[in-house]
Order: structure tokens, then sequence, then C-alpha cells
């Protein structure tokens, strides 16, 4: 039998809501329930010992690169075998959400291991129902953990039982796995046990033991109904494979108001970014962030498309145009009517080149941790020593993209790190170095169009940090 820890930690946890002291169901910990459907082939215990390790204080919800910073503080090493991290926190920014698993970005920044960090969102959970009592609060969060537990082992979705792909807090009966999900738990011991542990094969591959999420060797059939119209750029069309790149999109249609779902995320089980490599292969674009819960819906209108960009430079594993050579993107997202495909675009992954001053100059200052933190969350304010680094950087290669992606991603980080300072000279000095940042990026040629737009309205609107226009 495996023993595997699992680190249960505070971040930001919201006084509103009851104390979670323990995640018990029916008389059994989470860990538990996923241990007893191994076969005896693992044993989950739940350590509380470093609860308070976490020591980021999130204003406003909490972000990727917070639970990413939680997760390096909570586990006493990294990489797979460090065990896994279990965040109680409070609300979660990117989507309405009970809990999600993610894996962890490691010293490097870059994902150490897959499928190591879960977290559960208490204000989410309690805003859900009328809980009858604290006792009927805390068994849904233990459910909801085993739910988030069982990603961690690679489950999949699963209806009528604790991998039902919502879970209901009026009604969470199901209290079981599946017999197939049984069947792959219990291969945890065996050769292929990679596909099971956590730290192991990215999520949905799962080898020959269960069939993955997405078969990455084939397309969806797009929809010949949908009015809606899915359209992509990338912000670069050339870069070395550790420099940013954004996936812009823009969702529309011609005629009337259409809804449409929101989940315009990778994370998102119906939203899918398609790689084809400079050798041919076409693989799926794999999101460091898995989501369970749809995200809700948007109307979409002639006057008023979805724009939004994401960064895609990284990935679960590492960085995402990793080999020289020309790379095709695509992505598709799942309406009521079937899937709907974008058009293809492209970039040019150049040669490593170290005898380069410039390829070395942008290496030393991209390739650090908290560079491609900030880079991928523009909301990551590094230490002021790095801040510095950048921002010369920055200077020193004023023509290159990646100058305008520094700008860019700096101005915003310091703007929204205005509305959680508390004191008014730090205020306005972070104000007037968003400003300085937001207008080099603005005026930079080599920034993407749908950013440049963001950077103009953040110039526009100073006095608040997260204007309404931006796509949530």
């Amino acid at each position: 039998m495996r023993d595997i820890t699992c680190f249960v930690g505070d971040l930001a946890t919201p006084s509103a809501v009851p104390s979670i002291g323990s995640l018990q169901l029916d008389g059994r910990d989470a860990g538990a329930w996923l241990s007893a459907a191994s076969g005896g082939q693992f044993r989950i215990d739940l350590d509380w010992r470093r609860r308070s390790a976490p020591t980021s204080s999130p204003v406003m919800g909490v972000t990727n690169e917070d639970l990413f910073q939680a997760l390096d503080q909570l586990l006493p090493s990294a990489g797979a075998g460090a065990g896994i991290g279990l965040l109680l926190t409070d609300l979660y920014k990117a989507t309405p959400a009970f809990g999600i698993m993610f894996d962890t970005a490691g010293e490097s920044g870059l994902a150490a291991a897959p499928r190591i960090g879960c977290a559960l969102f208490l204000s989410q959970i309690q805003a859900s129902a009328n809980w009858a009592s604290d006792a009927d609060f805390e068994a849904f969060v233990a459910y909801v953990a085993i739910h988030e537990l069982g990603h961690a082992f690679n489950l999949w979705h699963a209806d009528g039982s604790f991998m039902s792909a919502s879970p209901d807090p009026r009604d969470f009966t199901a209290r079981t796995f599946p017999d197939d999900q049984r069947r792959f738990l219990q291969q945890a011991g065996g050769p292929e046990g990679h596909f099971v542990l956590p730290g192991g094969s990215s999520f949905g591959d799962r080898g020959d033991l269960a069939p993955p999420d997405v078969d990455d060797s084939n397309q969806a059939a797009a929809s010949p109904s949908s009015p809606l119209r899915l359209d992509v750029r990338l912000s670069r069309s050339t870069l070395w494979s550790f420099e940013p790149i954004e996936l812009e999109l823009r969702l529309s249609v011609v005629d009337g108001q259409t809804e449409a779902p929101a989940d315009i995320d990778p994370g998102y089980p119906s939203f899918r970014i398609w790689l084809t490599n400079p050798r041919g292969e076409r693989v799926r674009y794999r999101p460091l962030v898995r989501f369970c819960h749809s995200n809700g819906a948007i109307k979409v209108s002639p006057e008023r498309p979805f724009v939004r960009d994401i960064s895609i430079f990284t990935q679960s594993g590492g960085y995402t145009f990793r080999e020289a050579g020309v790379y095709y993107v695509e992505a598709e997202l799942l309406v009521a009517s079937g899937w709907i495909r974008s058009n293809r675009t492209f970039c040019e992954v150049q040669v490593t080149r170290p005898d380069s001053p410039d390829w070395r100059d942008a290496a030393a200052a991209l390739r650090e941790r908290d560079a491609i933190r900030l880079l991928r969350s523009k909301s990551w304010l590094p230490p002021q020593s790095r801040y510095r680094e950048l921002a010369e950087f920055a200077k020193a290669h004023a023509q290159s993209a990646s100058a305008a992606a520094v700008h860019y991603a700096l101005g915003r980080a310091l703007n929204t790190h205005v509305a959680k300072s508390t004191d008014d000279d730090r205020k306005r000095w972070l104000a007037e170095r968003a400003r300085v940042h937001l207008q080099a990026a603005a005026d930079h040629p080599g920034l993407g169009e749908h950013a440049r737009a963001l950077a103009i309205r953040y110039l526009d609107d100073t006095d608040s940090p997260r204007p309404p226009w931006e796509p949530p």
C-alpha cells in the first residue's frame, strides 16, 4: 500500500463561513473514501499541521497565481511524490466554482508536477444554498473535497457519483465511485500507476487504463447551424520558446442577439485550443487549472462581440512552444448546436541563440519564476528587485514584442495592486508607475490589438482598478 499525504492549508479563509476543522462525510474523512475505492492500493492521510503555511493575503478573491504560490508554500517539497495540497479559501476570481484541481507551478514558475493541487472556495459553497446547519455545510465541503481529490487521481466526470460534473448542494446523496473508476484507481500500484497517482501524467492522459477526456487525434465536427463565429489570432508572429504570446479570441454574430456559453477558457472541457507542432502532430493545449462548473452564459450581438485573450506560452508541463519551427493554432467551442471551429493561425518559434546578446538578455529576464508568473497572470507583482530588472529589460530592448508584453503586464499588475494598498503614498506610486507602463505598452507596435485596447481603456479609467468592460 502506498501512503499519500494530503496537506490541508488555509488561504485567506473567509471569517463569515463556519470554520472547517475536518473533512468528514458519514464518519470518514475525504481521503478515506478514495482510499477505499482503490482496493488498498493507496492510503490518503489528511495532514493539518501545515495549515498556516500559506502566507499570501489575496484581496477581493483568489487568482491562479495566488493558488500556485500557496501550494508551493503548503507542500514541504516540490514535484512528484511531494503529496497533495488542499487549500481552503475564499472566492475564485476566474469563475464561480465550488472547487478546482490544478498543477503546481513549482520553483521555476512552470509546472513542476501535474494534479497535485486542489482548492475549495468556501464563500461560493456557503452562498450556494440555505444551509440548515453548519454540519450540513461542512458535509458538502467534504463532498466537494472528495470530488476534487478524485480529479487529482485523474478521475473523470460521471453522473450519479462523487464525480458528477456539478455536485448539487441540495442533493449530494450519491456517495460512491462508478465501477470503471474503481478499476482505474486499483491500478495505482501497478506499472502504469503514474496515470493514476498525483504528480504523474497530465490530467486526462490515462494511457490504456481508461479513455482520455479528448481524443487528441480527432477534431470535433463543426456545427453547420450555429450563427456564432469564432476567430483567433496570435499577438505575435515570431518568438523564442520562453517568450510570452497571447491567443486573441473574438466570438461574434452577424445578425440579432445570440446566447453563448461563457466558458471560453481552456480550463473548461467545452473549450479547446489545438496546436499542430513543427513535426505535424496535433495536440490539445493543456491548461494548469481545470474547471468543473459552467461560467454561465453571455449575450453576443453584432455591436457587442465577446473578445478576450489567453496567455498560452506556458501550459501543464512547461513551455508550450518548445521546438523551433512553425506552429498552427486553432480553437473550438461547444455551443447548443454543437462545436464551432475557429480559423487557423500560426507563429514561428525561432532557433535557440545562446551566442546572441538579445537571446541571452531575454532568457535571463523572462525565464525567471516571477517573470513567468507576471506575464502569465498580469496580476502577480514581482518583488521590487525583479520589477527593476524587468523594467530595465523592457527599456534596453524597447523594440521587441516582449518589451511590450512586459510593460503591459507590469501596468496591469501595478493597477491591480492600487486597490490592495492601504497606504496613500504607495497608492500614488503604484498608479503613476502603472500609467507609465500602460502608456508604453499602448504605444508599442508589438502589442496585440486586444491588449492595446485594454491598455488604452485602463489609461482612460484610472479611478477603477478593474474596468467594467473587461471580460471576466
